[in-house]
C-alpha cells in the first residue's frame, strides 16, 4: 500500500507542475480562428477624359449656310433643287485638272436657299496644285434631266443661274480671290463657262458667307470674262454645272463646304 501511495503522489504532482506552466506556453502560441472575408471597396482607377468632341473634320471650321426652322420641299420649283436624297445625280470631276471637289451629298435640312435642302459640295483647294487649284461638279442630262427637257438640252439665250453659298475661309486674298463659274458642255464635249464671279469685288465688297445668283446665258459668243471653245453648240447642251477655282497668282487653300441650290433657267 505504502508503495501506491508514493505512486499517486508523484502523478498528483506532475499534474500540478504541469498546470503551474501551461498558461505561459498558451500565451507564447499564437491560435487562429477562422473569420470572415472583410468586403472591400475597390479603389477607383483614374480614366482619361476624353476631349470633347467639336464635329469638325479635316475641313476647315467654315461656316454653314444659316438653318431655316421651318421649310417646305413643295416650294422648290427649281430644275435641280436637291430635295430627294437619292435624286442627287450630280457628280464631282475625277479627271484632269479640276479636281478640287472631292465630294457631293445632300445638306443638312434647313439649310437652304430655296425648299428644305441644296448641294453640298467638299472642297480642297490648293492654289498651283496642277489637280486641286480648281474643281468643278456637273450634272449629265443623260443620267438626270430635267422633266420635260429633251436631251441634249436647247439652251441658246437660255439664263441659267446658280444660287452658291461660300464660306469666308473660301474668299482668298484680297487681291487675287477665288471665283465662280457656270458652266455647260455640249454633246460634243465642248464647253462654255460664264463671267468669272469674284467673291471679293472690285470695292471690297463680300459675297461669302451668304447667298449669291451666278448665271450663264449659253450662246454662240463667248461671255464676258468667261470662255468658249471653238464649235461649241448651245442648242445640243448634255451637261451643266459649277466652277470654283483659285485665281492666277493666288496662293489660296481652302478645305471645307460650299453649297449649291435652286439651279434653274
Amino acid at each position: 500500500m505504502n508503495t501506491h501511495k508514493m505512486f499517486y503522489r508523484w502523478v498528483l504532482i506532475g499534474f500540478i507542475s504541469t498546470l503551474a506552466w501551461l498558461p505561459e506556453v498558451v500565451g507564447q502560441v499564437e491560435i487562429r480562428t477562422p473569420s470572415k472575408a472583410k468586403k472591400t471597396t475597390p479603389t477607383p482607377t483614374a480614366t482619361a477624359t476624353p476631349p470633347a468632341t467639336t464635329g469638325k473634320s479635316s475641313a476647315q471650321n467654315t461656316l454653314p449656310p444659316p438653318t431655316v426652322a421651318s421649310c417646305s420641299a413643295e416650294a422648290d420649283t427649281s430644275k435641280y433643287g436637291f430635295e430627294k436624297a437619292d435624286d442627287l445625280f450630280w457628280v464631282a470631276q475625277k479627271e484632269g485638272d479640276s479636281q478640287a471637289i472631292t465630294a457631293v451629298s445632300q445638306s443638312t435640312r434647313g439649310q437652304a436657299k430655296v425648299g428644305c435642302y441644296a448641294l453640298a459640295l467638299l472642297v480642297e483647294l490648293l492654289s498651283g496644285h496642277p489637280n486641286k487649284s480648281k474643281g468643278e461638279a456637273y450634272v449629265d442630262f443623260a443620267q438626270s434631266a430635267p422633266p420635260q427637257t429633251n436631251v441634249p438640252a436647247d439652251l441658246e439665250n437660255a439664263q441659267i443661274k446658280v444660287w452658291v453659298f461660300v464660306p469666308k475661309e473660301a474668299a482668298g486674298p484680297a487681291k487675287t480671290p477665288n471665283g465662280l463659274q457656270v458652266f455647260v458642255e455640249d454633246e460634243g464635249y465642248k464647253r462654255e463657262y460664264g463671267s468669272w464671279f469674284k467673291l471679293q469685288g472690285e470695292n471690297g465688297e463680300d459675297y461669302t458667307g451668304r447667298w449669291v445668283p451666278i448665271t450663264l446665258m449659253p450662246s454662240k459668243k463667248a461671255p464676258l470674262r468667261g470662255f468658249m471653245a471653238q464649235d461649241f453648240e448651245p442648242k445640243k447642251i448634255a451637261k451643266v454645272g459649277v466652277k470654283i477655282a483659285a485665281a492666277d497668282g493666288s496662293k489660296a487653300e481652302f478645305r471645307g463646304f460650299i453649297y449649291v441650290d435652286g439651279v434653274d433657267w
